[in-house]
Formats: structure tokens, sequence, C-alpha cells
């Protein structure tokens, strides 16, 4: 039997949204298409949040674990553990960039935070359907625009949030498989 070993969880939704992308720019079938481009959209955003959590891992980790406070260790204890809900100031995508962008001390430009912001909006659209979104979502082409845009949404969300920070893996611009 094969086992697949995960060796960045962010790097892998990040090279499937692209080769989704890649796909649905090569696809005719207008139903192909829009499921490529859903794809792409939430594997771009799962990268991003797996990023987010690797960071504040990685930072509470170094920390010295009696000084955390109780929402630090409670965070440290989601991060770590499947059966942990979130804590309240870390449930959120905001919550958690602001959370993640205060453990760091850097700044996510202003822009490049509300293009992410609009990138995840529209992927709970996808996520969370509700039938009065059709027209938002599929009939006015905003679908293919957002999947479009959603690389350099988020590999710029991504530099800024890592700047000093290594991710452990290049945000690449075709998909690599």
């Amino acid at each position: 039997m094969d086992f697949l070993t995960v060796r960045s969880y962010m790097a892998e939704m990040f090279n499937d949204a692209l080769f989704y992308l890649q796909e649905a720019e090569r696809e005719t079938d207008t139903f192909v298409k829009t499921r490529f481009y859903r794809s792409s959209i939430i594997n771009f955003c799962a990268s991003a949040e797996a990023a987010m959590a690797f960071l504040a891992e990685k930072h509470l980790k170094a920390q010295n674990r009696s000084r955390l406070g109780r929402v630090d260790r409670e965070i440290l204890a989601y991060l770590n553990r499947v059966d942990k809900q979130p804590p309240q100031e870390f449930k959120s995508i905001p919550s958690k960039i602001s959370k993640v962008t205060n453990y760091l001390k850097v700044e996510i430009p202003s822009q490049v935070r509300e293009d992410y912001l609009a990138l995840t909006s529209f992927r709970n659209r996808l996520i969370h359907y509700k039938t009065t979104l059709n027209n938002e979502i599929y009939l006015d082409g905003r679908l293919n625009k957002m999947a479009q845009n959603a690389p350099q949404i988020t590999r710029s969300f991504l530099s800024h949030l890592s700047k000093d920070h290594n991710l452990g893996f290049y945000l690449n611009e075709k998909p690599n498989y």
C-alpha cells in the first residue's frame, strides 16, 4: 500500500489551487470550468489559512508556555488537537489575521488585507451556498474574475504575512506536479 506524506499542507493547497485554475482556463465546458474555478478559490483560501495556523503555532511554541495567556494557550491547544474548538479570538478570518500579525509584529497593507478578506468572503459564499446568491456568484462573471485574481491576492497576502518568517515553501506561478 502506498502512503502519501504531506510535507506542507499550505503548499499542497496552493499547488492544488493553481492546478484547478489551470484546468479551468483549459476547459471549454462551462459546468466543468465553474467546478474548477470554485475548487481553485477554496484551495487558495485553505492555503492561506494553513499558513496562518502554521505561523501562529510556530510563534506560540517558541514562547515560554508558562508566560502564555489563557487565549494563547487555547489557540495553541486548538492548533495541536483535533478535539479542540478555536477560541472566539481565533475563529474568524479577521481575528486570525489580527492574532497572527500581532504575534509576528507585521503589518498587512490595507488593500492587501481588503483583497484577501474579499476572497475569503467570496469563498464563504461558495461553501455556505444560498440560492439567493446564484446570480451574484455565477451569472455575472464574478467567479471567473475572483479565481483569476486569487493567486496574486493570496501570494501578496502570504508574502506580507510571512515577510520575516519562512513558510517552508515557494509560492509557485504554475502548478508543480
